[in-house]
């Protein structure tokens, strides 16, 4: 992922969250961007959540270091999370939003 721009977070799942209460959270140092259900898409089958980041979002991340990725989930009452996914953080030359 590269600071500045509006990557989006591909999370695929075992399982389908259509109508599930679910959270992306990507987490670098005291950098924490949580994006719920509301701010998400799902794909057809349910199991692959899409979540976009903006640029101020990328821009407040630390370059050359990783970033951790982990989505939680609420299922028929019981809460589940995904193993921790590392993403490294590229540079960018132009720190402006444009």
């Amino acid at each position: 992922m590269r600071r500045g721009t509006t990557p989006t977070l591909e999370c695929a799942l075992d399982v389908s969250v259509e109508g599930a209460e679910y959270f992306v959270t990507l987490e670098q140092g005291e950098t924490e961007i949580t994006k719920t259900n509301t701010d998400c898409t799902l794909s057809e089958d349910g199991k692959t959540i899409y979540a976009s980041l903006t640029q101020q979002e990328t821009l407040g991340l630390d370059s050359d270091a990783l970033a951790k990725v982990q989505v939680r989930y609420k299922l028929e009452g019981k809460v589940y999370a995904t193993n921790i996914v590392h993403v490294r953080i590229d540079d960018v030359l132009m720190e402006e939003v444009i």
